[in-house]
């Protein structure tokens, strides 16, 4: 179910960076459009689980994995009349090891998965990306340091996504800690298993 609603969501992006109006964007000219406010994000958040077997149950691959905070910064268009581009943050992680396997790929340890942390949208502007994003929730974004990670994710067309943002737990002493919200903010390997 989750999965089609983060579809479905995706989807809605599109139409979203339509109403471009609604944001205030520049139009291909450069000019303001008729609304002259600026968004703080385009309301895209996901609400969190509050218990820690619906969260497992909706993903579908869950990992204890290192991740690298590093990451390299991907966009694509999603209006052309507006050169407007969808922004993902692409984190490496090396799984550990896996607690749930709903995809056609067996990973193992050691093994590299990249995670796709869409972020917002920017435009462009004599060709390059302006400096300005529009995040999709309107809150700070998610910052991922390196670190041992419980993952869960999403398999959506072949690349991982957070199953739900809310949910992101790294290593803190002998448990893992909810960096993302306090909905579930702490939870143990056993907990996952």
């Amino acid at each position: 179910m989750r999965k089609l609603v983060v579809c479905i969501l995706l989807l809605i992006l599109s139409l979203i960076i339509s109403a471009c109006n609604s944001i205030g964007a520049e139009t291909p000219s450069g000019e303001r459009t008729e609304d002259e406010e600026t968004s703080t994000g385009t309301g895209l958040k996901v609400e969190a689980e509050g218990e820690i077997e619906e969260l497992k149950k909706e993903s579908d691959f869950i990992a204890l994995a290192e991740v690298d905070g590093n990451f390299e910064t991907e966009a694509i268009l999603t209006d052309a009349e507006y050169d407007t581009y969808q922004i993902n943050r692409i984190y490496t992680a090396t799984v550990e090891s896996s607690f749930k396997n709903n995809i056609n790929k067996n990973y193992t340890s050691e093994d590299k998965i990249e995670i796709v942390y869409p972020i917002g949208f920017k435009q462009k502007k004599d060709g390059k990306l302006k400096d300005e994003l529009i995040p999709f929730d309107g809150e700070k974004l998610l910052e991922i340091e390196s670190g041992e990670y419980i993952l869960f994710l999403d398999d959506l067309n072949g690349k991982f996504f957070f199953s739900n943002i809310n949910h992101v737990y790294r290593q803190n002493g002998s448990g893992y800690m909810n960096i993302a919200s306090d909905t579930l903010p702490r939870i143990t390997i056993e907990e996952v298993k």
